[in-house]
């Protein structure tokens, strides 16, 4: 408590849902000695028993930090090189992708300038697909932003898990019946996966948050599941499997 204290009196922490129990009893050793300020971020959909015990002893007060808007992400863009463009159909493509996910949105731009397929010239962006791509859906996601997703979902109760595999094969659209015929629970314990997974932002009532989340699952899928969720679905839809 003293070593924090020496620093500053302020200390930040990012992503507190991943401190252990260890290190939420030190910070509220230290909060109550009334030396230090503490700011932190967590994941809403992460918060645990015991981690909310702890934010309400330490009588934090919380600020909800909303997704990006189309405008915002608009924004973003323009402020990392200096111009007020709005790049309509990119910034489009990159809000749709990444769900106003600011985190999401750099780690994309990051991974596209870093393999050649974007950069700026004379204060515009371009990209290899300017001249043949309609909404730069061919753009693959960053395998930093895959892990990320994956480890999120492999923290869920594994109901949630099939469900959100079931989702990704289907489509950004999916419905309930279908994710209870393809994956054999019970009408119940799919609204209930259903429900964890939007608690977990991965999902949102209309689809996944955004199809980076669809595309990391689909893309974490083994082979031999991802053919079996494919056979199901096909016969589902009365369709011949490819």
């Amino acid at each position: 408590a003293r070593m924090l204290e020496a620093g500053g009196a302020v200390l930040a922490v990012d992503d507190l849902q991943w401190l252990d129990d260890a290190t939420l009893e030190c910070l509220t050793y230290t909060l109550a000695r009334g030396r230090l300020r503490l700011y932190c971020t967590v994941r809403r959909g992460e918060i645990t028993a015991t981690l909310a015990a702890r934010l309400s002893a330490w009588g934090a007060q919380t600020i909800r930090l909303e997704p990006l808007s189309l405008e915002g992400t608009q924004a973003l863009l323009s402020s990392l090189i200096g111009v007020a463009q709005p790049f309509p159909v990119f910034s489009q493509w990159l809000h749709a992708s990444c769900g106003g996910n600011p985190f999401f949105a750099l780690e994309v731009l990051k991974n596209l300038f870093e393999t050649g397929r974007l950069h700026i010239t004379n204060g515009e962006w371009h990209s290899v697909l300017d001249q043949i791509s309609r909404d730069y859906a061919e753009f693959e996601m960053p395998e930093t932003v895959h892990d990320l997703v994956l480890r999120r979902v492999a923290q869920l109760p594994i109901e949630a898990q099939r469900v959100a595999e079931s989702a990704s094969v289907i489509g950004q659209r999916f419905e309930t019946t279908m994710l209870t015929a393809l994956t054999g629970f019970t009408s119940s314990s799919v609204t209930d996966a259903l429900e964890t997974l939007e608690l977990a932002d991965v999902l949102r009532p209309s689809g996944f948050r955004h199809d980076l989340m669809r595309q990391a699952i689909y893309k974490g899928l083994s082979e031999s599941r991802r053919m079996a969720l494919h056979a199901g679905a096909a016969e589902l839809l009365s369709l011949e499997p490819l």
